[in-house]
């Protein structure tokens, strides 16, 4: 499945900060909205990327960690 690559793949979208905040915003929409659809063993590779990739930043890891609190 794609997303699975796509984890190594997140972690690595540092520069610029805008971009990074873009794929944030961009995967974490998407796993709200594709959740049932997504293959139970890619999420954790996902949500794992999304995590160490907020946590570069700390506005969005607050924010991160506010969104996955609700």
């Amino acid at each position: 499945m794609v997303l699975a690559s796509e984890g190594d793949k997140i972690r690595h979208v540092i520069t610029p900060p805008r971009d990074r905040r873009y794929t944030i915003i961009g995967y974490s929409k998407y796993l709200v909205e594709a959740f049932d659809q997504i293959a139970k063993e890619v999420l954790p590779i996902i949500i794992n990327a999304l995590t160490l990739l907020s946590i570069q930043d700390k506005e969005a890891a607050f924010g991160f960690s506010l969104a996955s609190n609700i």
